[in-house]
């Protein structure tokens, strides 16, 4: 192990081991608190910032630590921009349930399967958009041959004040044949959902508002059948009716909007 001591005018510790991996790619641990992921730690000593690396470093590395410290400069609100947003806390976040602090969530759906959750602290109705990232989610999903969920691995990353990632972590769920079954039911509900938008937007723009819901309401009428067939499993036969419909108001890009929705 080496120990290097610095005698700083002004700094903050943890600003410095930040500075430290950033740079350098080592990451220390904060006095005595262990780090498996560590290649050292750090300790404050008679006002003296003391370094210890687990392994030696070469001479470029150590020219490399000289000239940081030489060049670092104090950030008095370091500690502020570096507390977690959903807190304002330096303490860990993880156990807070953030799906009930009344954030702004904004949803990604790809194939009817729920892919990412943001929350944020703003959003702007009138315009649709959002603002400050409080907390990430990304979801994947493991399916078996025939397309049934068998798990989801689901990982949260935390934000600090400053935009950048404080904290990551994941876990994975496992679903019961029962659980995995409704999970495709869901998936291809949500998926009939992001059709019949698609159709009411598409309709609004030809047609205008007065109108398009009454087109809309008559096209599901009439693949009421297979929209039941598409939510058990048997999707094809929906993808076909509207492919072949009749309607005069199924331009043959309404179809291919609507059909793109319907399909995995």
């Amino acid at each position: 192990m080496q120990t290097y001591t610095y005698n700083i005018p002004v700094f903050n510790q943890q600003q410095v081991l930040d500075e430290i991996l950033s740079n350098m790619g080592l990451r220390l641990f904060n006095n005595y608190t262990d780090d498996p992921t560590s290649q050292g730690s750090s300790y404050i000593y008679n006002n003296a910032l003391v370094l210890n690396f687990n392994d030696d470093l070469t001479q470029p590395q150590i020219t490399e630590l000289n000239l940081l410290i030489a060049d670092y400069v104090y950030d008095p609100n370091y500690d502020d921009l570096k507390k977690f947003k959903i807190n304002n806390s330096l303490e860990d976040p993880s156990l807070l349930d953030y799906d009930i602090m009344g954030f702004n969530k904004k949803r990604v759906f790809i194939s009817g399967e729920l892919r990412e959750v943001s929350y944020y602290k703003n959003y702007d109705y009138s315009a649709n958009t959002y603002s400050d990232l409080v907390v990430l989610e990304t979801r994947t999903y493991v399916r078996d041959m025939i397309g049934i969920a068998v798990r989801r691995d689901l990982t949260s990353t935390w934000y600090l004040n400053d935009g950048s990632t404080g904290l990551t972590t994941s876990y994975s769920k496992y679903y019961s044949p029962e659980e995995g079954i409704q999970e495709g039911m869901d998936r291809r509900s949500n998926m009939i959902a992001f059709a019949k938008t698609t159709l009411l937007s598409d309709l609004k723009a030809i047609y205008g508002e007065p109108v398009n819901q009454n087109y809309s309401f008559d096209l599901l009428t009439s693949v009421k059948t297979q929209m039941e067939y598409f939510t058990q499993g048997y999707t094809q036969p929906l993808r076909d009716a509207v492919s072949a419909s009749t309607k005069p108001y199924m331009d043959v890009t309404t179809k291919l909007d609507v059909i793109r929705q319907l399909t995995f």
